[in-house]
């Protein structure tokens, strides 16, 4: 039961409400490797798991896809929710749910029937893509060339708008073009130094608002919300990349400290929370005593390091609790599993902070655990060691 409740509240629960895995727990197909190809004849009746230098998924897949790499590229239909983040992420099959997309350049040129938030470099939506739902993007450059059906929020460099929105167009940009076969059938309201550029075979239904940006606007929130999310998508990757590394060279190591937690999450979770507390002060009376400036500098880099592999020790444990025990045989599944949920799950606002602060409390709380059981205590008698016995 405390497994469960520690679960629910402090990380699945974020995850299930944003991005729907209500059936993760009953069905996955995980994939791993330096180039990953999914080119099944039959349909994947699963979740799909993927992570590789270059993934590939090319077969009819009912459920979630989640993915992560170098190049991604998905050519089948998929039904449920699309995340994935890499540097080249391409769309060309079609997806009935969501899509979330992070990368340098991302394309899609297939209907997506739900909605869509992409982050990075450069956005394309071309002329045989779609999105039913709304769009947010959030990137350098943005070309957009085929449907959106309800509203499109974006903050860009730089976007071309050649295809139709449904409804309202909300911008923040430094240059906005409509073209020629641009249709807005709502209103259109930019925020830019420079005058939009219509073309005069284009359509807006509603009205057209230009707000002036201060210089410091004009600098820094036009393309504010592409860095957030290309940040993100960097430490997506390397959250991931560097839990699976780890993994794969210690994966005992990961089972044994997640061990600490399995049977009562809530003293681990506990242990963190005090050590967080505690750990500040007396460093500080530490470095007030001067004589013990080295001591706390050496405990201060110890916490440090402690601190931050914390979070892939949660994500280890987090992977453990959401898969079944057959699931659980292959750490680096385990690891990409924890590690994909965690990482999203910080993106809900506010929530997000939560997740984070429970995820650090959590791994804190077992590494200081699984340290002080496998301490021995210390022997200060050195007994016989140091001398020769007589003949």
């Amino acid at each position: 039961m405390k497994k469960l409740m520690v679960v629910t509240i402090a990380l699945v629960a974020s995850g299930a409400m944003f991005f729907g895995f209500t059936k993760l727990t009953t069905a996955q197909s995980f994939h791993t490797g330096q180039n990953v190809s999914i080119s099944d004849k039959k349909p994947v009746e699963s979740t799909v798991f993927a992570a590789g230098t270059t993934v590939s998924i090319n077969t009819e897949v009912f459920g979630d896809v989640f993915c992560a790499g170098q190049n991604v590229s998905i050519t089948a239909p998929v039904h449920g929710d699309v995340i994935c983040a890499g540097q080249t992420v391409t769309i060309s099959g079609q997806v009935s749910g969501d899509v979330r997309l992070l990368g340098q350049t991302v394309t899609i040129s297939a209907p997506v029937t739900g909605n869509a938030t992409i982050g990075g470099q450069s956005f394309i939506l071309d002329e045989s893509g779609s999105i039913d739902g709304d769009a947010s993007i959030g990137t350098s450059t943005a070309t957009l060339n085929g449907a959106i059906g309800r509203d499109l929020l974006v903050g860009s460099e730089d976007i071309s708008l050649n295809g139709t929105v449904g409804r309202n167009v909300t911008a923040t940009v430094s240059t906005m073009d409509l073209g020629s076969a641009a249709k807005v059938s709502g209103d259109v309201t930019y925020t830019s130094s420079q005058n939009l550029s219509k073309n005069s075979s284009a359509i807006v239904a509603g009205t057209i608002t230009q707000h002036e940006p201060t210089v410091s606007e004009q600098k820094g929130k036009a393309v504010l919300f592409g860095i957030q999310l290309a940040w993100f998508a960097y430490a997506l990757i390397t959250f991931i990349f560097t839990g699976f590394v780890l993994a794969l060279l210690f994966p005992r190591l990961f089972k044994n400290v997640s061990d600490n937690a399995m049977p009562k999450p809530w003293s681990a979770m506990l242990v963190g929370f005090v050590a967080h507390l505690a750990v500040p002060v007396v460093l500080f009376i530490v470095f007030a005593s001067i004589i013990g400036v080295p001591l706390a500098l050496l405990i201060c880099g110890a916490w440090l390091l402690l601190t931050a592999v914390s979070g892939l020790f949660a994500a280890f444990y987090l992977g453990r609790l959401v898969l079944s025990d057959s699931r659980q045989k292959n750490a680096l599944v385990v690891m990409l599993v924890g590690t994909t949920l965690l990482a999203f799950a910080q993106l809900i606002p506010v929530f997000g902070i939560l997740v984070l602060m429970v995820s650090v409390w959590i791994g804190t709380g077992m590494l200081l655990m699984a340290i002080t059981k496998h301490t021995p205590n210390p022997t200060y008698a050195l007994g016989e060691t140091g001398k020769t016995k007589k003949k």
